[in-house]
This record gives structure tokens, sequence and C-alpha cells, in this order.
């Protein structure tokens, strides 16, 4: 399964651009109420992806993308109104289904996690692991007891969503960085973290969790997850599911993040809410 979503964002993606170009040729020629449907069910997934793409923020209680399925479905409708009853396109009019029926895919099955594998329980202690500091030297989680900890376990710099995700971060470090100690862990190697390290320029550790042995142990391995085609750009195709643990002085778990979505993140106050919780 994880297989098949792997190779199917590109493809959607790919419908999606192809009957936003054939719907703005059409207009361009001449308006129809086919065409314009035909775009609006093909153009505002294009519209998020490219404002995720430049850093913005994605709305947390758009997890649902609410908006942009009434604008999908509103497009559908017109596409279908004008070929029924206007005796318009039958070729707009599937193409914008077509595009409604990638889209409900994409949102009630593709941007699912599974999470059922996971061993992280808030209360417990946090099973113990091992991964590699950003100088290559084995690091331990029982490293971090002493103090308390937030770990964010993200997907790699070629994932947008953690990206806007550590930025944030990073921006709440001043509030933050003498709170908890903040490492961030990813399957991508080193020289990758390093460029994230520079680029971010904040204090946090970096922890290289080689073949995911840190996600195996603690049951967020998203076994295929990186979308087909990226490990050109020297990424393994397996990597981890988004996850934020919060961790109390003795190993504790105090609370964690894991989002079935893949699109929704923590807020950065989570780690500042969660310490005050527990009058830390």
């Amino acid at each position: 399964m994880n297989r098949i979503k792997s190779i199917f964002v590109l493809p959607f993606f790919t419908l999606l651009t192809v009957v936003v170009i054939l719907a703005a040729n059409h207009l361009f020629a001449g308006f129809t109420l086919g065409w314009l449907g035909a775009l609006l069910a093909s153009s505002p997934m294009l519209l998020v992806l490219g404002f995720v793409m430049l850093g913005k923020k994605f709305p947390t209680e758009q997890a649902r993308l609410t908006v942009v399925t009434a604008v999908v479905i509103a497009g559908v409708a017109l596409a279908a109104f004008d070929w029924v009853f206007r005796a318009g396109s039958f070729v707009a009019a599937s193409l914008a289904g077509l595009c409604l029926v990638a889209y409900t895919v994409y949102q009630f099955w593709y941007s699912r996690l599974d999470r059922s594998a996971s061993r992280i329980k808030k209360g417990d202690l946090l099973p113990e692991f091992s991964a590699l500091d950003s100088n290559g030297k084995p690091v331990y989680s029982r490293d971090l007891l002493g103090r308390p900890a937030l770990l964010m376990f993200y997907r790699g710099n070629w994932c947008p969503f953690c990206m806007i995700q550590v930025k944030e971060l990073a921006a709440a470090y001043r509030e933050l960085g003498d709170r908890a100690r903040i490492v961030l862990i990813s399957p991508q190697t080193a020289d990758k973290a390093a460029k994230l390290a520079a680029r971010i320029n904040v204090p946090f550790d970096y922890w290289v969790d080689t073949d995911n042995q840190a996600a195996t142990v603690l049951g967020i391995i998203h076994d295929r997850g990186l979308p087909a085609g990226m490990q050109a750009l020297g990424y393994d195709s397996d990597t981890v599911l988004p996850t934020c643990i919060v961790l109390a002085a003795d190993g504790t778990v105090l609370e964690s993040d894991e989002s079935q979505n893949y699109r929704v993140r923590p807020e950065p106050e989570f780690l500042a809410k969660t310490l005050e919780q527990h009058g830390l």
C-alpha cells in the first residue's frame, strides 16, 4: 500500500497541472463555464502546494481543506452543468470529475498516516534508541536525561511542511531554548542535516537516524514514505512519520504529537505549554 502511495503524489499533481494548462488555454481562446469549472477543480491544490513551497505556514484549522474542497466541488458542478444543460465540453466535465476523484483519494487516503505501530506512550519512559550526532558520533536517548527535552522527528529537507515546522521552532527558540534541550532527528544524511543547520542558524542538536533505527524502535517508521523519484536527490525510500515528543528530565514522555495527517504539525507553543502544564 505504501508503495502505491509513494507513486500516487507525482501523477496527482501532474494531472492537476495538465488540466490547469488546458483549461487556461481554452479560456484564453473563449470563455466557457465548462472550462472555468475545470480550472476551479484543478487549481486549488496547486495553489496550496505553491503556498507551502514558498515556506508559508499551512493553517492547522484547514487540515480538512474545507475551502479547497468547496472550490473543487463547485468547479465540477459548473463543468457538469455546462455539459448537460448548455451542450458544453464533455472533455472539460470529464477532466473536472477526474480531478475531483484524484483529490478525494489524496485527501482521504494519501494524506492519512498509520500510527498503529507507535510505542510512544504518555506517562511511560521513552524506549531507548541510538543515533549519530552531527559529527558522526554515536548518541543515545539516555544522553538526554537530566533536563527536559523536545525531540522532533522530521522527514528531511525535501518536505516543505517539515521545513516550515523547523523554521517556526527556530523562531520560538529564544523562549524555548533555555527551558529544554531541542533535538531534531531525521533519517537524511549528515550533510543534508548540516545544510539545514546552517540555514536555520539556531543551536539545535541534529541527530541522524541511520537506516531509521530509532524510528523503528519507536514504531514511527514510514515505510516507502518518500515520494517516488526523490531518491535521485539522495534520500532513502523509507522515512519517518513526523513526530514531536516532550520528555521530562527522567526520560518520561510528558506529551507527544503524532498527527494522522502529514500536513498538520504542532504549533511552536507545544513545548512551552507542555512544560507549563507539568510545572517545569
